[in-house]
C-alpha cells in the first residue's frame, strides 16, 4: 500500500493495512512519526503488539477515508469509489473534486513558485505571462464549459486557484464561482490577496463560499518584498485588503472560513509570538466574528507554512461587537465654504434605502473642495482651494466612536488652488493636483498621520491649444494606478497626463522618494481636450479619462504604465466645456460622466467588456453644476454634488440598464463639490 500523508495532522504519515501481507511489507518501513491503520480488524493486534502498539489505530472503511482526505466526503457514501481509491485505480474515478486555474499570470515572482518566470540575465526576470498575451488568461466560454463538464462528470467541489493569480482574471474567476453556486457545488478560493477591492470583496461575500484562503509571504514588509520580489509597500497593500474582505464579510454576513496561510524563514521567526504580534499588529482594531477561530494551525509543507484564521489579539478581553446596520456607511462631504462654515459634513447614508443623516461636520478650512479618507476611515486629507499661497492640505482624524471631527495640522501647498488630494498606496504620502501654476505637492507622513513640512513641489511647463484656459499648466486629478506602480496626473493646460514610476519606501518618508522624477513620460491626448479626471475598470485593464473643455470621454487600454486610447466619444454633445467627473459601476458594466454649465446632467454609457469601448445609452439631467458625484458600493445609488443648487441628490441605479432613477431624497447643503465613502 501508499505512503499516504495523513490530514490530521500531516506531519505524520499513514499506511491503510487490509491484509497480514501489507502488514509484514510495511512494518519494516515505517519511519518514527508513522502510524498504521488496520482496517476492519484485517489482522490480529496482538500479532504487532509487542513492538508496534503505539502505531496501530484500528477503524472502519468509512473511517479511513476520513483521514485520506477530508475534502471529499462523498466517498463514504461510494463503495465502488472506495475500493478503487484504495487500490490506487485513480484514471478510473471520476473528479469528486477538481482544482480550476482562471489565470497563468501573478504579480508576485516568489523564488519557491513552480511557476516562476526564469532568470535568463542576471537582476532581469523574464516573463512570457504577460497582460496582453491572452492565452494565459481562460475566457468566460472556456470557464462556461470547465465548469459544466465537471458538474456533468460528477464534481462536487472545485477550487479556484493558480497557475497564478485567480484574481488577476477576475472576471473570469466570479464568473466560475456564480456557476459552481448555481449548480450547488461547493466551492474556494486560492489568493494572494493582491487584487482585493471593493468590488471583488462584495461579489466574493455575495456568492458566499466554502472558504477563502490568502497566503501572507512574511510577517512583515522586508520577508514580503525577499519572497515575492516585489517592492515590500505592497505588504500593506494586500494587510489592507485583507481588513476590506474582513470588513465586508461582516457586512454582508457571509459564513465563508477565511483564513491566512504565511511562508515565513524559520530564522526570522523565533516562536508562536512572532505570529501572534504579526495579528496584534495588524488586525488588533478589526472586528471578527464568533466563527474566526483563535487557533493558529500549524501546517507542514515543503517550507515551513503557518496558517489560521484571523485570531482574536491576547489582551482583547471585551466583547466583540456587530454594526446594528451592515448598509450604514458614512459619506463624507466637501465643498467650498469660509472657515467659520463647515466646510466638511458627515452623514450616515444607507446604501440599501438610500437615506442619509447628518452626524458631525468641522469648520476652520478655507474651501475643502477634494478630501480623501484613509482606508480605515480614521483619518481625512483635505485640500484648502485658496488661490495663492495661503492654500493648504490638511490632515483630519476622525472618531468614529464619538462621531467628531478633529484638525489635526495643516501645511501649506506652495501651489495655488489644489483641486484634487490623494493618499499613497501605502498610505505613508499625500498628494495635492495644485491648479494654479501646474505642480505636485508631496508630503510625508508622520506616524500619527500629520502632515509633515519636508515637501517635494514637482513642477510642470507648458501650453495647448485653448488661448484662454490653456495658457500654462493646469493639474486637474492624481491618481495611483491600481498595479500601484505609477502615478498618473492629468493636465488639463497641455493635453498631457504625466507618468511618474512610483519607488516608494514606507521605512524612508522622504518626500523625494515617492517618484522617479527622472523616469517621467508623458501620453498626450488630442489638442483642446483638457484633460480632468480618470478612472478604472475593475478588471484594471481598461482606463477612461473625461476631458473638460472638449466634453470626451477616452478610453485607454492599460498595460505597465501605458495607456493606449482605443476610442474616443462624446459625453457633452452641446459644448458647454465643463465636463467634471468620473466612475464605474461597481460591476464594471457601466461608466458615469458628469457635465456642467449646459445641460447639467450625467451622461451614461455601456461598457464592452472585452474590447473596453463604449456606448452611450443615456442622459439624466441633475440640479445646477454637477461638479463631483460618487457611486454607492453595492450599485444600488448615485449620488450627485450640486454646487450651486446646494443640495445632493440620489439617484437610484437600473443594474441592467445603467440609466438612473430620481428618488427625490435631496439633502441640503451648502456648495457641495465633493463626496467621498468610508466605514
Amino acid at each position: 500500500m501508499e505512503r499516504i500523508p495523513l490530514y490530521d495532522n500531516i506531519c505524520k504519515y499513514g499506511y491503510f493495512i487490509e491484509n497480514k501481507e501489507d502488514f509484514e511489507l510495511q512494518a519494516s518501513r515505517l519511519e518514527d512519526n508513522d502510524i498504521i491503520f488496520i482496517i476492519d480488524n484485517c489482522i490480529s493486534k496482538e500479532l504487532i503488539r509487542q513492538k508496534y502498539d503505539n502505531k496501530i489505530v484500528s477503524i472502519e472503511k468509512a473511517d479511513a477515508l476520513k483521514y485520506m482526505n477530508p475534502n471529499m466526503p462523498m466517498w463514504l457514501e461510494n463503495e465502488e469509489i472506495y475500493n478503487k481509491v484504495l487500490n490506487m485505480e485513480y484514471d478510473k474515478i471520476l473528479p469528486q473534486s477538481a482544482e480550476v486555474v482562471p489565470s497563468l499570470n501573478c504579480s508576485f515572482r516568489c523564488e519557491q513558485c513552480s511557476y516562476r518566470p526564469t532568470k535568463e540575465k542576471e537582476g532581469i526576470w523574464s516573463d512570457r505571462r504577460t497582460y496582453k498575451d491572452e492565452k494565459f488568461y481562460m475566457s468566460r466560454e472556456t470557464m462556461d464549459i470547465i465548469i459544466n463538464k465537471l458538474h456533468k462528470a460528477g464534481t462536487k467541489n472545485i477550487v479556484f486557484t493558480g497557475g497564478g493569480e485567480p484574481l488577476s482574471n477576475s472576471e473570469v474567476t466570479l464568473f466560475g464561482m456564480e456557476l459552481a453556486k448555481e449548480k450547488k457545488l461547493t466551492f474556494g478560493l486560492y489568493t494572494n490577496g493582491f487584487y482585493l477591492n471593493d468590488y471583488i470583496c462584495k461579489r466574493i461575500c455575495e456568492l458566499d463560499p466554502l472558504f477563502v484562503r490568502i497566503s501572507v509571504y512574511g510577517l512583515n514588509e522586508n520577508e514580503f518584498e525577499k519572497y515575492t520580489k516585489i517592492p515590500s509597500k505592497n505588504f500593506y497593500r494586500v494587510i489592507s485588503n485583507i481588513k476590506k474582505l474582513i470588513s465586508f464579510k461582516e457586512r454582508y454576513n457571509s459564513n465563508f472560513q477565511l483564513s491566512l496561510s504565511f511562508l515565513v524563514n524559520p530564522i526570522l521567526v523565533n516562536n508562536d509570538d512572532d505570529i501572534e504580534k504579526f495579528f496584534e499588529n495588524n488586525f488588533s482594531n478589526t472586528n471578527r466574528s464568533d466563527n474566526m477561530n483563535k487557533k493558529l494551525m500549524v501546517l507542514c509543507m515543503n517550507s515551513m507554512i503557518l496558517g489560521g484564521c484571523i485570531p482574536s489579539p491576547k489582551k482583547q478581553t471585551e466583547p466583540i461587537t456587530v454594526e446594528k446596520n451592515p448598509n450604514m456607511m458614512y459619506m463624507l462631504v466637501g465643498s467650498y465654504a469660509t472657515p467659520d462654515e463647515e466646510g466638511i459634513k458627515v452623514y450616515n447614508f444607507d446604501e440599501q434605502t438610500g437615506n442619509s443623516q447628518y452626524i458631525s461636520g468641522i469648520k476652520g478650512i478655507s474651501n475643502p473642495s477634494f478630501l480623501i479618507p484613509s482606508a480605515d476611515g480614521k483619518r481625512i486629507y483635505t485640500v484648502g482651494e485658496d488661490a495663492g499661497k495661503s492654500s493648504t492640505a490638511n490632515a483630519i482624524k476622525f472618531d468614529k466612536e464619538q462621531k467628531k471631527l478633529t484638525l489635526l495640522n495643516s501645511q501649506p501647498t506652495d501651489g495655488g488652488a489644489p483641486c484634487y488630494i490623494t493618499l499613497s498606496p501605502s498610505e505613508k504620502f499625500v498628494l495635492t493636483a495644485n491648479y494654479m501654476g501646474g505642480s505636485i505637492t508631496v508630503f510625508p507622513l508622520d506616524k500619527d498621520g500629520k502632515l509633515k513640512s519636508e515637501t517635494r513641489l514637482i513642477s510642470f511647463t507648458g501650453n495647448s491649444l485653448d488661448k484662454e484656459r490653456q495658457t500654462q499648466p493646469h493639474l486637474h486629478c492624481i491618481k495611483f494606478t491600481p498595479d500601484h506602480k505609477y502615478l498618473l496626473a492629468s493636465d488639463l493646460g497641455t493635453d498631457q497626463i504625466h507618468v511618474f514610476p512610483v519607488s516608494e519606501n514606507v521605512t524612508d518618508g522622504v518626500s523625494h522618494s515617492l517618484l522617479n522624477e527622472s523616469e517621467e513620460f508623458n501620453i498626450k491626448v488630442e489638442s483642446g481636450s483638457g484633460p480632468r479626471h480618470i478612472c478604472f475598470h475593475p478588471n484594471q485593464k481598461f482606463a477612461y479619462l473625461i476631458n473638460e473643455i472638449s466634453g470626451k470621454v477616452i478610453a485607454f487600454s492599460y498595460d505597465k504604465g501605458k495607456l493606449n486610447a482605443i476610442q474616443y466619444i462624446e459625453a457633452d454633445t452641446v459644448g458647454a466645456k465643463g465636463s467634471g467627473d468620473i466612475h464605474i459601476s461597481p460591476d464594471g458594466k457601466f461608466l458615469y460622466a458628469s457635465n456642467r454649465l449646459k445641460a447639467d446632467g450625467i451622461a451614461i454609457f455601456s461598457i464592452n467588456q472585452e474590447e473596453g469601448t463604449l456606448t452611450k445609452t443615456g442622459y439624466q439631467l441633475t440640479g445646477i453644476h454637477p461638479r463631483n458625484f460618487i457611486i454607492s458600493r453595492n450599485g444600488r445609488y448615485l449620488l450627485v454634488a450640486c454646487r450651486d443648487s446646494n443640495s445632493i441628490q440620489v439617484f437610484e441605479r437600473d443594474s441592467q440598464t445603467g440609466l438612473l432613477k430620481d428618488t427625490g431624497k435631496t439633502i441640503k447643503t451648502n456648495k457641495p463639490v465633493c463626496l467621498k465613502f468610508t466605514f
